[in-house]
């Protein structure tokens, strides 16, 4: 397979919900962890990074994968969070696919290697990670 590049911003996106006084016990809880955050130098409520990471992969899975051929993920590099999310921010996928390959050992399998970016409205980065995917490969219509 040639190296190519693609860019793909996906219609994906969420919005994190503010905490409210008819909260379950568990939102309630977790706005009140989040909330000691605000005595560490943090001066508002924002989502743990894990959090932030659990509604990439949520977007990821739902909107970019495939969800015939998809079989594998040796895992993530350069995962960072460089700016804070808070409450009511609406986050949408961008991915850039950076690499594609053949398996060496398992022809009828590819290597997809992806940039991918979580952006809030004001098109700031919240997540950013790049990935590697092993994907099943259609069969040749020769």
């Amino acid at each position: 397979m040639p190296q190519q590049q693609f860019l793909h911003h996906r219609p994906a996106s969420m919005v994190l919900p503010r905490p409210t006084s008819s909260a379950s016990s568990s939102a309630r809880v977790v706005a009140a962890v989040c909330g000691a955050l605000t005595t560490s130098g943090v001066d508002r409520l924002i989502a743990s990074g894990w959090h932030t990471g659990g509604i990439f992969m949520r977007l990821f899975a739902d909107h970019y994968l495939s969800r015939v051929a998809s079989l594998a993920s040796s895992g993530i590099d350069e995962l960072r969070w460089p700016v804070p999310v808070r409450p009511g921010d609406r986050l949408r996928l961008g991915t850039t696919t950076t690499e594609t390959r053949r398996s060496r050992s398992k022809p009828d399998r590819g290597l997809v290697f992806t940039h991918a970016e979580l952006l809030n409205a004001d098109d700031s980065v919240v997540l950013s990670l790049k990935a590697m995917n092993l994907l099943r490969l259609r069969r040749s219509r020769d």
